[in-house]
């Protein structure tokens, strides 16, 4: 098979970041210039809309692009070509000079000849911007990828959540006490499914794998019966006939999604948690350990990603959280930090710290989310009233990757 040719620019095309400040530069100031000629103010969308007689959204659009300090930021504002000869038309109306209204033609002209050769077409430069974006964080294309990966993969989730619990041991004071409740809520095949994976359990000591019954994790809530998946919270997951399937092979217990009805009316939620006494380091080793994580696999399509880490008042350090995303083209993530960091991806996301105790912990995502904290506070033996809760919310989080929310260790006592 021939593979698709793809036009390439010529080798002394100016660089993209040039090239988009430039046009960006030629339609601001052809724009203003033909504004103040009929004494618009280009900062006051409302009475041009009214004098040009144009739509708001257009009039907004044509303020803001003309008026943002970041090229980047005014590119994504541009109107299409359409809308551009229709403000050209207007101005042209309310009495502009025509070799003012001919420069906004131009300048039009001029910007849809730098998207045709840095990026071929309008929806290909929108994903240009949000990758160069300091501040998107791929929005755009999460959100795009959201839409098809749901249709491709046939299923898709409302959110994914993670709660995590550290407390600093009674008797080890060195070590944790960690629990991790995990969940999908609301997920939907779109076609008939059998065998989605929800989550994976592994175990490690230092960096070795060992199988899951050698662990220590005890589940929140005791097992309904004999065959239940493993660590499954009954009472917070629905239907109460769980539609899932678990397996062990090779010391991996897996939890899969069976197959069920499509659309809205299969939908359900599945919660699983544990905890472990004792089990994780408290304090850094230089050279050796200096931050702790916790992790939230991302394996379905999802509209949002809600993150919390409950952290002992002994452990100011947590409020110093910052958020990592790694892709998996690969399937797993490397342990190895140093070898995962060549897939870390540009999603910018920061977390927050609510403070003034379990009445701030709610959230209209996940109902019943305080009375989960509660539960899982009192299976570890602590006090609500001795936590504060560090938050991640992320709208769209990529399919498939791993969203890391890493703190600094705090050093030793001496």
């Amino acid at each position: 098979m021939t593979p698709p040719s793809i036009a390439h620019p010529p080798q002394q095309a100016a660089p993209f970041h040039e090239a988009c400040a430039e046009a960006i530069a030629a339609m601001r100031d052809a724009v203003v210039a033909a504004y103040e000629s009929i004494s618009l103010n280009i900062e006051k969308p409302q009475e041009a809309s009214r004098l040009l007689q144009i739509d708001k959204s257009l009039a907004w659009k044509v303020s803001r692009m003309a008026t943002a300090t970041d090229p980047m930021e005014a590119a994504s504002l541009v109107p299409g070509a359409e809308a551009l000869r229709i403000v050209a038309a207007a101005l042209e109306g309310a009495g502009a000079k025509p070799t003012l209204v001919q420069a906004v033609t131009d300048a039009a002209g001029g910007f849809e000849a730098m998207v045709k050769l840095h990026a071929g077409d309008r929806a290909t430069l929108r994903l240009l911007l949000d990758g160069l974006s300091t501040d998107s964080g791929l929005a755009e294309a999460r959100k795009l990828a959201f839409r098809g990966l749901s249709g491709l993969w046939g299923l898709q989730a409302r959110m994914r959540s993670g709660t995590v619990v550290l407390a600093p041991n009674r008797k080890k004071p060195e070590l944790l006490d960690l629990a991790i409740v995990g969940a999908w809520h609301d997920v939907r095949r779109l076609r008939p499914i059998d065998g989605w994976p929800l989550f994976e359990f592994r175990s490690y000591q230092g960096d070795e794998q060992v199988t899951v019954a050698d662990s220590r994790r005890q589940p929140i809530e005791p097992p309904p019966c004999k065959d239940a998946p493993y660590l499954v919270l009954k009472s917070f997951s629905s239907p109460s006939v769980l539609p899932v399937r678990s397996s062990e092979v090779g010391g991996i217990v897996r939890h899969e999604l069976t197959d069920g009805p499509v659309g809205i009316n299969g939908s359900g939620t599945f919660v699983f948690g544990g905890f472990d006494v004792a089990s994780a380091d408290r304090y850094s080793k230089p050279g050796v350990l200096e931050f702790g994580e916790v992790t939230a696999a991302i394996n379905i399509p999802t509209e949002t990603l809600l993150f919390d880490i409950l952290a002992h008042k002994d452990m100011p350090e947590v409020d110093e959280a910052e958020v990592l995303v790694y892709g998996r083209p690969f399937g797993e993530l490397p342990h190895d930090p140093a070898r995962r960091e060549q897939l870390r991806l540009p999603v910018r996301a920061k977390v927050r710290v609510l403070r003034g105790g379990p009445s701030r912990w709610g959230t209209e995502l996940f109902a019943r989310h305080g009375e989960l904290c509660s539960l899982v506070c009192a299976r570890l033996g602590h006090a609500e009233s001795d936590f504060r809760l560090v938050r991640l919310e992320m709208d769209y989080p990529p399919m498939p990757s791993t969203v890391i929310v890493r703190y600094p260790l705090a050093p030793p006592p001496s």
